[in-house]
C-alpha cells in the first residue's frame, strides 16, 4: 500500500507539499498540485479517512515533537505523555525535529494532514504556532516557553534551579564557580543563568563572565567548555553544568585533567535520568520533576481537546529539586 512519503518521491515533492495537497492548502502553486494529484493517482494513493477531510470526525491521534529522543529527559518526557496518552484511548504520533525549525515545520504538515486531535511540541522555534492555531489544533508546550505564543505551557522554574545550584555551591565556601550554559538564545539556558547571577549577587560576589562557557545541551559541547574554564590561570573550584549530557562531558574533561571530583573541583548538575546514578562519586543535581511535567502536558491538552480547559492559556510551573550527592564539598 503507497505512502504519503512515496507520493512525495513521485511527484518529486516534499511531504509537506502532498500534505498541502491533500488538505486544499492555495498556496500549492498549479504545477505542483498536478504533479501530486498525478503521482496519488498513479499509486492508488488512499489516505486515511481523516486525511481526506472528513473533518468532523475526532481523531484519537495525539502529536509529540521532540528536539532529541536521543536526550534521555525527552525520552523520559514521551513515555509520560505515552502513559498518560494511553489512559484516555489516545495514540501518540512522535517526531524528532532534531531542533531543526524546517524539520518541524514538515512534521506540523504531516499531523495537520492526518487530522492530529492536539500537538505537544518542545518547540525549536515559535513557526508552528500560528499555522496550528489557525486550524484550531490545540497546543500545548513543554520545557520551552514560546513568549510571543498564546498557548497552554508546562514548565520547569529554571531560574530557581540555577539559584539553588549556585547557593549550594556558595554555602560549601566556593566563590570561584564556572558555570557551562547551554545554548545562548534557549530561554531555559538564560534563566539558568539568571538563577546563578542572582545567587552570586546575593552572596556579595561578582559576577565574572570569563568563569561562563555556553555548550549545546551536548556530551561533546560540555567537554570542550570544561577543557576551557580548567586552561585558566586561576581556574574555578566548582562547576555548575546546566544539563546532564554536558555533564558526563565536563566529567571526562576533568578525568583527562588529572583532576578528582570533589577532592579538586566539585560539580552540579542540572537534570535527572537514570544513568546518573552510575556515576562514581554520585552527583548532586538539580533533579527536574520529568514525568510530572509529561503528564501535566498530555492531561492539559486532553482537557483542552474535550473543550474543558480555561479559555485563557494556562501556565503549569513546576519547582525543582536540589538532590546533594558525593561530587560537591566544602573547599
Amino acid at each position: 500500500m503507497a505512502t504519503i512519503r512515496d507520493v512525495a518521491r513521485r511527484a518529486g515533492v516534499s511531504i509537506a507539499t502532498v500534505s498541502r495537497v491533500l488538505n486544499d492548502n492555495p498556496r500549492v502553486r498549479p504545477p505542483l498540485r498536478d504533479r501530486v494529484e498525478q503521482a496519488i493517482e498513479e499509486l492508488d494513493y488512499k489516505p486515511s479517512a481523516l486525511a481526506r477531510g472528513m473533518r468532523s470526525q475526532s481523531s484519537r491521534v495525539i502529536g509529540l515533537i521532540l528536539p532529541d529522543i536521543e536526550n534521555p529527559f525527552f525520552t523520559s518526557l514521551a513515555r509520560a505523555i505515552e502513559d498518560a496518552a494511553h489512559a484516555s484511548r489516545y495514540s501518540v504520533l512522535l517526531c524528532n525535529s532534531d531542533d531543526d525549525p524546517q524539520k518541524e515545520q514538515v512534521y506540523a504538515e504531516v499531523m495537520l494532514a492526518e487530522r492530529v486531535a492536539g500537538v505537544i511540541l518542545i518547540p525549536a522555534s515559535a513557526e508552528l504556532c500560528d499555522p496550528l492555531l489557525k486550524r484550531n489544533i490545540p497546543l500545548v508546550c513543554v520545557d520551552r516557553p514560546l513568549p510571543d505564543c498564546r498557548v497552554d505551557t508546562v514548565r520547569l522554574d529554571d531560574e530557581l534551579g540555577g539559584r539553588l545550584a549556585t547557593e549550594h555551591l556558595i554555602a560549601s565556601g566556593h566563590r570561584r564557580i564556572g558555570l557551562i550554559a547551554g545554548l545562548r538564545l534557549a530561554i531555559v539556558n538564560q534563566e539558568r543563568l539568571q538563577g546563578y547571577k542572582r545567587a552570586l549577587e546575593a552572596a556579595g560576589i561578582s559576577f565574572d563572565p570569563a568563569l561562563v562557557r555556553h555548550g549545546d545541551f551536548q556530551e561533546s559541547g560540555g567537554y570542550r567548555a570544561t577543557r576551557e574554564l580548567l586552561e585558566l590561570e586561576t581556574r574555578p573550584t566548582a562547576l555548575f553544568v546546566t544539563s546532564h549530557l554536558m555533564a558526563a562531558g565536563a566529567l571526562r574533561a576533568i578525568r583527562e585533567k588529572g583532576l578528582q571530583v570533589p577532592q579538586d573541583l566539585s560539580v552540579v548538575t542540572f537534570g535527572e535520568t537514570p544513568w546518573l546514578s552510575l556515576f562514581t562519586p554520585s552527583l548532586t543535581t538539580v533533579r527536574s520533576p520529568i514525568y510530572e511535567m509529561g503528564k501535566e502536558a498530555a492531561n492539559l491538552l486532553l482537557r483542552r481537546i474535550k473543550g474543558e480547559a480555561p479559555q485563557s492559556p494556562v501556565l503549569v510551573q513546576l519547582a525543582p529539586q536540589l538532590v546533594v550527592g558525593e561530587s560537591t564539598a566544602a573547599i
